[in-house]
């Protein structure tokens, strides 16, 4: 027999449009962020993408790229700008109107732009390495790589990119094809996401089936420091949730972007968000616990598909 409270979920996520999210994620405590270097060149980058396989329209994000002399972040700065703004209104709330400056600035933000919580940091810890923070829910999950070699093939077709001569050369990349317009005007390796490695910066790369575009749309030579969120520096912000950062691996990662779509009430339980009438094969859990992800739904509830960067 179902009960009540599993009739009001059913309920609840038929009203929800087809790609609601069930959750949102944490805002990261600003006052951990630790300086880790200095980037000399900074890009910033249109990212737009497929939220899921029913919306018509694109979802986008406006990232950045900071390139110091022998490591690069690549990072949301809209997410950025969401921390920094709910740090401040938990340290100054305005009386009946906790959030104010955020609702704001959400208002400011166009239709379908949208942050995305992932930070890329090339050749960090060290030369060759690639980090990876991804949040998800209440929590960033990091993992370690080394840096892809790519396999470029160069063409001999040019184009303009912000004012910037382009040559293009093409890739494939964990189940991906990409087309990607470099420039040796700006003689860096680096490019957006973990796109690396060619004779130029890169400006411009796009996916084959249309699902994912990155595009430059300012650049900036000025100096900054290169931040990486750390907790053990201290919390000056003690109404901030602790920031909960996990080391894992890239294949548990992409099991829980997974469950995103395939089963996000199940994605809440293994974060101990618990809802009062969903069971899950773990009703009590309340921290993950890596062997206990599975290819389940439980409930039959699914969001539309989310089209993911990496397919293998």
């Amino acid at each position: 027999m179902i009960r009540k409270s599993s009739i009001l979920i059913i309920l609840l996520l038929l009203a929800l449009p087809c790609s609601a999210q069930l959750y949102e994620t944490y805002p990261r405590d600003v006052a951990s962020k630790k300086v880790i270097g200095k980037y000399n060149l900074s890009v910033m980058y249109k990212f737009s993408y497929r939220q899921d396989t029913i919306s018509k329209g694109k979802m986008f994000d406006i990232e950045k790229l900071e390139v110091g002399d022998s490591f690069s972040r690549y990072f949301s700065r809209d997410a950025d700008i969401v921390d920094s703004l709910m740090y401040k209104n938990r340290l100054f709330p305005v009386k009946n109107k906790v959030g104010a400056d955020h609702y704001e600035y959400s208002m400011t933000r166009q239709p379908y732009e949208k942050e995305r919580y992932s930070d890329i940091y090339m050749n960090y810890p060290v030369k060759g390495t690639l980090l990876s923070r991804v949040a998800i829910v209440n929590t960033e999950y990091e993992y370690c790589e080394p840096v892809n070699a790519f396999v470029w093939q160069y063409s001999d077709s040019v184009a303009n990119v912000l004012g910037y001569n382009c040559k293009i050369a093409f890739t494939f990349f964990r189940g991906r094809n990409y087309k990607v317009y470099y420039t040796e005007e700006i003689p860096v390796s680096y490019g957006p996401w973990k796109f690396y490695g060619l004779p130029g910066l890169i400006m411009k790369v796009e996916e084959k089936s249309d699902t994912f575009i990155w595009e430059t749309i300012g650049i900036s030579q000025k100096d900054g420091d290169i931040y990486i969120f750390d907790p053990s520096v201290g919390r000056t912000t003690p109404s901030v949730p602790y920031m909960k950062i996990k080391k894992t691996t890239r294949a548990i990662v992409q099991k829980l972007e997974k469950l995103e779509w395939q089963d996000p009430l199940y994605l809440l339980e293994l974060h101990g968000k618990h809802i009062q009438g969903y069971m899950t094969q773990n009703p009590h859990t309340k921290e993950l616990k890596m062997g206990d992800i599975k290819d389940i739904n439980p409930l039959g509830f699914m969001d539309p598909y989310v089209p993911p960067l990496e397919l293998e």
